[in-house]
């Protein structure tokens, strides 16, 4: 099994696909052609209100990390909320969707797959001092930390996390997550079914 410790050094900022906003991509899987991803995480900075660029074929899982939130006017399709922290709200990326703010300026935690080629499972878990098992199945598993923590593997070894960190297996594994600060850490564990 293959293992990747993603830190702030290897994302990088980009505008978005309608140019009216910005993304952090922490990590994007591209398809063999080379014309797209199979799937992608990013973390957005939403400083108005605005349309939402589109992605056919794509769909989407959006969650709040900071800030008071925004309500998203999804057409025909209704209003999503995106006020509740680590919520995941999934939605179409062919959606005509428009971001209204709810308090000033968000960062929202972003998952898109190709549905041509993966589906992605988005879960929050909340992380403690006391070591957890955790079972990440699936394949690919990537989990990003909003806060300094720990991973423990079934041999024992340890890896150190920072907050913003990403720990990415090419496959299911068990091991051990605890949070190493004062406080509850949450994790999004995004797992991925990859169909071609």
């Amino acid at each position: 099994m293959s293992f990747h410790h993603l830190t702030a050094a290897d994302y990088r900022a980009m505008p978005w696909k309608n140019g009216q906003g910005s993304t952090t991509e922490i990590l994007s899987v591209p398809t063999d052609e080379g014309d797209g991803f199979k799937w992608r995480i990013s973390i957005a900075d939403v400083t108005a209100d605005g349309p939402f660029s589109k992605f056919p074929h794509v769909d989407r899982t959006i969650m709040l990390i900071e800030g008071k939130g925004m309500v998203l006017d999804a057409g025909e399709a209704g209003t999503l909320d995106l006020s509740h922290p680590f919520t995941p709200v999934p939605f179409e990326g062919d959606w005509p969707v428009y971001g209204r703010l709810l308090g000033g300026p968000v960062k929202d935690f972003n998952v898109m797959s190709d549905r041509r080629y993966a589906r992605t499972d988005v879960a929050v878990m909340t992380l403690g001092a006391v070591p957890q098992p955790v079972a990440l199945k699936g394949a690919p598993i990537a989990v990003h930390l909003f806060g300094p923590a720990s991973l423990q593997w079934p041999d024992g070894r340890f890896v150190a996390a920072r907050t913003g960190d990403t720990l990415v297996f090419d496959k299911g594994t068990n091991c051990l997550l605890a949070a190493t600060g004062p406080a509850a850490v949450q994790a999004a564990v995004v797992a991925v079914r990859l169909l071609a």
